[in-house]
């Protein structure tokens, strides 16, 4: 089991804003992102354009959220077409002045990172959040040590939270051999959730993650398709040992709920990780589909997030995330049960009333989730008597973006969107 339950973990960090925080803009406010973070200050959200960012990150102990435009939109294209690239010149993006789960990188593609420990993400001393990332093609080679270290992340004295990152053809290599070609843990305990690490290599050990010393807690993942000539998924040396669960590993792995299947991605070869449905149209349904933690769960349910039923999804693009369309259909409501469900106004700044209509009484909860899938908090969750009812949420406290209330009965559980402005 995870150290602390995957909510508490993911709220911390992202939208921690103190009363003073701003929402920063590159290229409309600083040239590049470094200038940026260089003058934010704690809270502060640096939102970066679309377009590719030839720079050396260094987050230099600033508590910040920096994100792509898929913080705002959902959207995974701003993902692919807003690229760190760290030129092969040494880390993409680093972490190791003690930044913790205030400090958020969020919604790109890092790649081209070069270095002896950590080409794409470095991160010592310190504990951040990395979510919903494409680490891509990164490096490591031979330094002060015979071997390069996790090419996509390395982690040293690291409780960082990794979450619905695709961790793809980075590789580790050096003089004795590489050793983490997706990821390298060292003295660590980092939480890795609802991640794909597919096609790494090592010249050494562990294809898809090294563990020395470190207890990683590895839950609803996808590690397959890796290679290394010891350990091609993971590989594990000293004590204690990575804590694996709800994940589909090649080969398979001791924990409660892992399985060893093909996780029949769409096109792999194109890029496409999200998982085959024949409700959609292909040839096979992926056996990653509701296979993942009882207490994680698919927010939306469509061709290219949540598939099956709200039971969560292993990988990237499972349990709890979410893809929000340019519609805004209203959701199936089951007759008899639950009358039009809608929030008035929306867009709004910085009220908005949840309204439904009762057919009859019962127990119902209304959470609020923001943009990452991550519970906020509870709206209302007491029993209702028939008929009409409002109910009020003030997201005065909350930055302006993108956020969807789940309205939940005994036979309902209906997941709408709302653009809170600010």
């Amino acid at each position: 089991m995870l150290k602390n339950s995957v909510l508490a973990m993911i709220l911390v960090g992202l939208f921690c804003f103190i009363a003073e925080a701003r929402i920063r803009h590159v290229p409309g406010e600083y040239p590049t992102i470094q200038d940026g973070i260089n003058d934010c200050s704690g809270g502060d959200t640096l939102l970066v354009a679309p377009g590719i960012y030839y720079e050396n990150i260094n987050f230099n102990g600033q508590y910040l959220v920096l994100a792509s435009k898929y913080i705002t939109t959902g959207i995974q294209d701003y993902i692919d077409s807003t690229v760190i690239d760290g030129g092969g010149t040494g880390h993409a993006v680093i972490f190791q002045t003690g930044e913790d789960s205030r400090a958020v990188i969020t919604g790109f593609t890092i790649t081209n990172g070069y270095s002896d420990n950590g080409g794409g993400i470095y991160c010592e001393n310190s504990s951040p959040v990395i979510s919903h990332n494409k680490i891509v093609d990164n490096t490591t080679y031979t330094g002060f040590w015979p071997y390069g270290q996790g090419a996509g992340i390395y982690c040293e004295n690291s409780e960082a939270t990794i979450i619905n990152n695709l961790i793809i053809n980075n590789n580790a290599s050096g003089t004795d051999g590489g050793r983490g070609g997706g990821i390298f843990c060292e003295y660590s305990s980092p939480d890795m959730i609802n991640n794909t690490i597919f096609g790494n290599n090592a010249m050494w050990y562990g294809g898809a993650i090294f563990s020395n010393f470190s207890a990683p807690n590895i839950t609803n993942c996808i590690l397959w398709g890796n290679s290394a000539p010891e350990g091609s998924e993971i590989y594990q040396e000293g004590t204690p040992i990575p804590q694996v669960n709800y994940s589909d590993i090649y080969a398979g792995w001791p924990g409660q709920g892992n399985i060893n299947a093909n996780p029949e991605f769409r096109d792999r070869n194109q890029g496409d990780f999200h998982l085959m449905s024949t409700e959609y149209g292909f040839p096979y349904d992926s056996p990653c589909i509701d296979v993942g933690a009882p207490y994680i769960r698919d927010l939306v349910l469509d061709s290219l997030w949540g598939l099956g039923t709200i039971s969560s999804d292993v990988g990237a693009y499972g349990g709890g995330d979410f893809e929000l369309s340019s519609s805004d259909d209203e959701a199936p409501e089951k007759p008899g049960k639950i009358g039009l469900v809608r929030n008035y106004p929306n867009p709004f700044n910085s009220q908005t009333v949840v309204s439904f209509y009762l057919f009859e009484a019962g127990d119902v909860s209304i959470e609020i989730f923001d943009i990452l899938g991550r519970s906020i908090g509870s709206l209302h969750d007491s029993y209702l008597e028939e008929g009409h009812h409002n109910i009020m949420w003030d997201g005065d406290d909350h930055s302006g973006g993108i956020y969807l209330y789940s309205v939940k009965g005994t036979s309902f559980n209906i997941t709408k969107k709302m653009l809170l402005l600010k």
